[in-house]
Order: C-alpha cells, then structure tokens, then sequence
C-alpha cells in the first residue's frame, strides 16, 4: 500500500475529506521525522515504537579494491511493533489472548464470545444483559456474575442505570483483534 491507497482506505473508513487526511498525515510524518532526527522516540500504543539506533564504528573492506576502511557509525530509524499489532497480524482472536494468559473461565468465554460476535458484525456495541440470558440460555443473575467477572478482570465495561448493570461492551483495547 502507497500513501495514495492509505489516504483513500482512510477516507473510506473515517467519511472525513481527503483533503484533511492529507494534512493530517503528512504532520504526521514531519512530527515523526522531526523527532527521529533528534533522537526521540516515539511510541504509538497498539502499533508500536519508532526509535533511533545506532550502528557502531566497524571494519570493512573496500569491494573494488580489497582494501580494508573503517566505517564510521551511523544512525538509523528502526520500528519494533507492539505485541497487539503481532497479535493481529497473526489474527490472534481476544480469546486467544486471554487463554493464553489462563484469565477466562469456559462460562466466561462462552458470555465473552457472544458480546464479541455482536460487536463484530456492528450489530451493537451495548449488549443487554437481558438479551445475552435469553440468547445464551442463561439465568439473568448467572449472566451478572459472569460480567461481574469479566468486568474486575478488565475485558468488559459497563454502562450503569440506576444502580444496576444493564448493557455491558467490550474494552477499546480489544477492539483491535476484532
């Protein structure tokens, strides 16, 4: 993908005009670059991290002559990605994340799978309660465990009503493996 296909893939997921897309990446890239030049880091959560590294001062050989030179050191920008950007690449489910860190129950996954399915196909991004008991066909105070759950544990959020845990949504930063 060039610049040109990003700016229109941009333009086509986020309805804003090409125009400011443009602008917009191209402070991007200044910001970036200024800062690389300086030797500062930049670190964008869920990509990764833009550094600056250093190549020391080594021997070498001269290829037309044979002659060996010394080649002085050099610096160089490099990027290491973020262990959600290898995770999505790799198209590691949200699921897989959490079992692989053993923090999901087989009840929990089975609630956590259906609000992911929702959220997925943009069906909704607040799931009743309600709905994921009768779907699931689980008592609604099961299923307020279970999100109990999987709230203390961070996979989840709440909107709350008058007290009570009504609609629950998958954290932002999952969204990402969606």
């Amino acid at each position: 993908m060039n610049k040109t296909e990003l700016i229109r893939k941009v333009v086509e997921q986020t309805n804003l005009n090409k125009k400011d897309i443009q602008n917009a990446l191209s402070g991007i890239l200044e910001v970036l670059t200024e800062n690389l030049s300086k030797g500062e880091k930049i670190q964008i959560p869920n990509v990764g991290t833009f550094d600056v590294k250093v190549r020391s001062e080594r021997k070498g050989r001269n290829p037309q002559t044979g002659e060996e030179i010394i080649i002085p050191e050099t610096k160089y920008p490099a990027f290491s990605s973020s262990d959600v950007l290898k995770r999505t690449v790799n198209n590691v489910s949200v699921l897989e994340v959490l079992n692989q860190n053993k923090e999901i129950s087989k009840e929990e996954e089975n609630v956590l799978n259906y609000v992911i399915e929702k959220t997925k196909r943009n069906e909704l991004t607040q799931i009743e309660l309600k709905n994921i008991s009768s779907d699931l066909e689980l008592s609604f105070e099961e299923v307020k465990r279970i999100i109990g759950d999987l709230m203390k544990k961070k996979v989840l959020d709440t909107m709350v009503y008058y007290g009570d845990i009504d609609v629950v949504h998958l954290q932002m930063k999952y969204h990402v493996y969606l």
